[in-house]
């Protein structure tokens, strides 16, 4: 039987992680203007069909209703580049919300694309979910024609399962099971 999670108590092992070049901690109030800033970007929020509201104020007000009674975002993690203490992105490792797997997601600002670190981030997270939280697999979803998240998940162990709809949003499903 495949192994379940859950959304509430839930938390990655081992946080702050540190890879290489990285540094994944769970994502705090203070991450909000790096996060706003992200996802005011229409290049970032091209294939993430989420409303953002424009001002500043109103994010911080739909972030904070979001967060956890003790004041973080379940699974979510701000990526911060080591060597300039920089917020570069941010990186998830959560339960869905329907059925119990482990979901990986990521998004960086631009100008940190095409450097690895979403990579290195995201194989990290998979490190901890298949060999501490011992799951069964990891899915995640990308918007249809978001080739270059697909070409990333593909590299890192990803397989394509199908076309799917994800809140009504045309979405590619992809597992990754661990390693043999």
């Amino acid at each position: 039987m495949a192994k379940s999670f859950s959304r509430a108590g839930f938390e990655i092992p081992g946080c702050p992680i540190t890879t290489e070049r990285l540094i994944l901690r769970p994502i705090e109030r203070a991450d909000f203007p790096d996060t706003f800033e992200m996802d005011t970007n229409a290049e970032v929020m091209r294939y993430v069909p989420v409303p953002i509201p424009e001002e500043f104020s109103a994010y911080d007000q739909m972030m904070l209703k979001r967060l956890e009674p003790e004041g973080r975002l379940t699974g979510y993690l701000t990526v911060i580049k080591r060597d300039t203490g920089q917020t570069i992105g941010v990186i998830h490792l959560r339960p869905t919300q329907d059925q119990g797997l482990l979901e990986l997601g990521f998004r960086f600002k631009p100008e940190f694309w095409s450097y690895g670190f979403a990579s290195e981030g995201s194989k990290r997270l998979l490190e901890i979910a298949f060999n501490d939280l011992e799951a069964d697999q990891v899915v995640a979803h990308v918007m249809a024609g978001n080739k270059a998240s697909r070409r990333l998940l593909e590299q890192i162990g990803f397989d394509y399962v199908r076309d799917d709809l994800l809140d009504d949003i045309p979405v590619e499903l992809f597992v990754c099971k661990p390693p043999a």
